[in-house]
Parts: C-alpha cells; sequence; structure tokens
C-alpha cells in the first residue's frame, strides 16, 4: 500500500518531523511523531504534550497530557487534571468531561461517564442512542457493546443497534469474534455483525487464524479463518498461543502438545507412530498415530510392524481380532501408510496392497462382522486408497 505523505523522518537536531512527496524536510523538529490519517496527524513537543498537526504545518493552539488521534482532526484528548473529552474536525472541544473515550465519530462519541458507565454521546456530551452497559469492542464505524439486559450487539455511530443480540461474546480477533446465540449455540460474526453459517456446540477465539470448535458430537478440532475444519478429532483443545506457538489437546484424558499443522509438537511420525510428551507428568510420554489415537504401549511394536510388512500380522493370535481397539488401530496403519506412500509420490508397492487385502480379509473373516472390501483391479489402479477408504469396520 503506498504511503500517504508526509511521511515521518528524523529531524536534523535528532527529534523527527516529516518529509513529502518530493523529498523536502520540514524544518518543525518534534520529540515524537505519528502518521497522517486524512488531513491530520497526532504530534509529541518538545515538552512531553500532544497536539493535532495538519499538512501545511499548522498546529493546534492546545496541547494535552495525552491524545487519541483518529482522522481528520477528530481525537480524544487528555486534559492536565486526569480527565478527558473530544474535539470535531476544527479542533473544538466538547465542553463534557469523561473518564475515558473510546472512539470519536464525526457527529458522535463513545465514552465512559463518570459514574464508570459507557454511553455514545453527540457533541454536546449529551447521551444518544440506544442505552448500554460496556463498550466491548469498537470498530471504524460501529462498536459491539453490553446491552443493560446483559446482551450483547452491534450498535452504530448514531447508537442504532443492528445485527442480532448475542448472550456472549469472546475476546476480539480481526478473523472473526467468537459468539453464543439466542439458542445456545455458537458461532463467528464479523466487524459488520455478519454471522458465519457454521454452527457449533461451543466455540473459542481465533489466535493467528485458527480457533478451537466443539461439534455438537462432543468432539473438538480446530477452524480456520475460512471455515475449514482440521479433520483430526480431540476430546478437548486449548486456543493455540500467539505469535505462532502451539496448542494443546485431550485425548482419553491425556494432554499432548500440537502445532499450527496439526502435528504433535516436538515429534515426529516414524512408521505411522509419534512419541509425544503427556503435560502433566514430566517425563513421561505417550505414542499417537495420525489420527490421533492414543496407541497402548503394547500395540507400539505390532503396529510398527503392520506399517512396514502388513502380513506380519496375520500371524498374531486370535483373541487379538476380538479387540475391536486394535482392529481399528491396525487398520489406521494400512491407510496411513498407503497415504504416506501417494503423498510422498513413492512408487506404490503392490506387495503391501496385496497383503493389506490378505490381512482385511482375515479380519473380516476372523471378527465374522459385516465388512466391505473394493478388489476391483482398475479402480484400485486409479485410487490406490479405494479398497481402504470403502472397507467398514
Amino acid at each position: 500500500m503506498e504511503e500517504e505523505y508526509p511521511v515521518p523522518v528524523k529531524s536534523f537536531d535528532g527529534g523527527m518531523t516529516y518529509i513529502d512527496k518530493d523529498g523536502k524536510r520540514w524544518k518543525q523538529s518534534f520529540k515524537s511523531v505519528c502518521y497522517f490519517k486524512g488531513n491530520s496527524a497526532a504530534v509529541k513537543l518538545k515538552d512531553g504534550s500532544w497536539t493535532i498537526i495538519d499538512k501545511n504545518g499548522k498546529l493546534w493552539e492546545q496541547s494535552f497530557k495525552s491524545l487519541k488521534h483518529f482522522n481528520d482532526g477528530l481525537a480524544a484528548v487528555e486534559l492536565k487534571d486526569g480527565s478527558w473529552t473530544f474535539s470535531d474536525k476544527s479542533g473544538k472541544l466538547c465542553d463534557q468531561r469523561f473518564q475515558d473515550v473510546y472512539r470519536v465519530f464525526e457527529d458522535s462519541a463513545l465514552v465512559m461517564l463518570k459514574d464508570m458507565v459507557d454511553a455514545l454521546v453527540d457533541i454536546n456530551g449529551k447521551p444518544i442512542g440506544q442505552k448500554f452497559k460496556h463498550v466491548e469492542h469498537v470498530f471504524e464505524d460501529s462498536a459491539l457493546v453490553m446491552l443493560e439486559d446483559g446482551d450483547f450487539t452491534f450498535i452504530d455511530k448514531n447508537g442504532k443497534p443492528f445485527g442480532q443480540k448475542f448472550k456472549f461474546i469472546d475476546d476480539y480477533d480481526e478473523d472473526g469474534i467468537a459468539v453464543e446465540l439466542e439458542d445456545g449455540t455458537w458461532t463467528f460474526v464479523d466487524d459488520n455483525a455478519k454471522l458465519w453459517e457454521q454452527r457449533f456446540k461451543k466455540t473459542s477465539s481465533f489466535v493467528e487464524g485458527l480457533a478451537p470448535v466443539q461439534l455438537f458430537d462432543g468432539k473438538w478440532t480446530y477452524i480456520d479463518k475460512n471455515g475449514k475444519l482440521w479433520e483430526q478429532r480431540f476430546d478437548d483443545a486449548d486456543m493455540f498461543n500467539e505469535y505462532g506457538g502451539g496448542s494443546i489437546v485431550c485425548i482419553d484424558g491425556i494432554w499432548i502438545g500440537i502445532n499450527r499443522k496439526g502435528e504433535p509438537s516436538g515429534s515426529k511420525f516414524q512408521e505411522g507412530l509419534a512419541k509425544v510428551e503427556n503435560f502433566g507428568h514430566e517425563g513421561r510420554f505417550v505414542y499417537v498415530n495420525k489420527e490421533f489415537k492414543i496407541i497402548p504401549d503394547d500395540y507400539v511394536e505390532v503396529l510398527r510392524g503392520i506399517y512396514n510388512k502388513p502380513e506380519t500380522f496375520l500371524n498374531i493370535p486370535t483373541e487379538r481380532f476380538n479387540d475391536r481397539k486394535f482392529i481399528g488401530l491396525a487398520i489406521t496403519q494400512i491407510k496411513t501408510k498407503l497415504i504416506d506412500m501417494v503423498d510422498g509420490k513413492k512408487e506404490i508397492d503392490d506387495d503391501y496392497i496385496k497383503y493389506s487385502t490378505e490381512l482385511l480379509s482375515s479380519i473380516k473373516e476372523k471378527n465374522k462382522k459385516e465388512m466391505t472390501l473394493i478388489k476391483n483391479g482398475d479402480k484400485r489402479e486409479k485410487d490406490p486408497l479405494a479398497f481402504i477408504k470403502d472397507f467398514n469396520l
């Protein structure tokens, strides 16, 4: 995006000033300067006070203890006694004094009154529009507020409510605000009060494009800012840390670390399994597969063997075939190996497919379940995963 000139630069005396589009440096020098917004900018004078300057270099006559500049001269200013008020575009101050000023619009301002109650006021400081308790989030031309009855809604700069009411809202994030609707379901809403179509049992805040959501079956997963859900499912899931950090998820009562790619933190998958730290139990580790299922210790070596050579499983004692959990993990290992071969762009191992088919047939026979197995050679050649996708336990 092209910079709006004049832009801040160092002045010759070591302070700050502006330079215009033609490279001409201003003679005025300040302790600190801000970028222009419209026709004005906030500057800090040498005595530590703040004021507003226009693009012609003209300063307001008044200076202030502190200042929040919004656009074209609209500003919230802190006076020497610690109270706040606001200005219009000409620099004229409102006569009323406030505990704080959150946002100044062209004909109104969001403020905290002396009794710690928030309000929208006109240019004379008189409350207008919808009454509310608190300002939760402020946007360019609107705000999300808590109403007197405890619900939340959006109001425009004239104090008129718009959009739906919410029972609860979570922390703000530009990718979407997590909100609880009147019917008890959760979703996300953007800065313009537009709701996402998806609904969830519970949601938490976005952090750098990812948010944990609880599905209606009780399981948790993550959703990105485009509305795409992860395939993995967890018993519980925390929010991701800021600045690219990871998160933790709960599986069968065990908490483990996870990164933003959906992989176990600090560990790589080998032979379809990853060894990860059991959070809350220092020095203890557990194994998970790529579907984030906890692997019992006595299953590990057998499942590794299946990943490498599925035919080794055919010699497992019959009673192991009655262990439904083990069978499910075994099938996942076969699927994982095939996916790894496809994703790695390696030549598909015909022997692996052959023995995988024998294994699944054996499971079908010994477990006496109604299962289906696609053996169509043409389909399998076009899609190596076809037979495992259509295998139902």
